[in-house]
C-alpha cells in the first residue's frame, strides 16, 4: 500500500471527521440515574407506588437497586455510593 502525502487540505479534513465522533456514553451509577429519574419516580408515589413496588421495575430495566436503597435515594436526592449494596 502506498502511502500518501499529507496536505494541509488532509488535516483539515482529519480534523473535521474527528471532531464530530460521538463522545463515549459516561457511565452513571445508581445515585445518578435515581437522581435523573426523580421526576418520574415521585409521580409514582404520588400515583399509590411505593419503593417495594417501583424497585423491580427499575431492575428489570437494569438498574440494579433494593428498594430500601431506592428510598433512601428518593430521599436524600443525592449520590451514594452505596446504592445498590444495602440490604437489611
Amino acid at each position: 500500500m502506498k502511502s500518501e502525502k499529507l496536505t494541509a487540505e488532509h488535516l483539515t479534513g482529519i480534523a473535521g471527521r474527528i471532531a464530530a465522533a460521538p463522545v463515549p456514553a459516561k457511565q452513571l451509577t445508581t445515585a445518578d440515574a435515581v437522581r435523573q429519574l426523580l421526576p418520574t419516580l415521585r409521580k409514582m408515589l404520588s400515583a399509590g407506588h411505593t419503593p417495594d413496588s417501583i424497585a423491580p421495575l427499575l431492575q428489570a430495566e437494569g438498574l440494579q437497586v433494593s428498594a430500601r436503597a431506592l428510598a433512601r435515594l428518593m430521599r436524600n436526592g443525592k449520590s451514594s455510593r452505596r446504592a445498590s449494596g444495602s440490604t437489611k
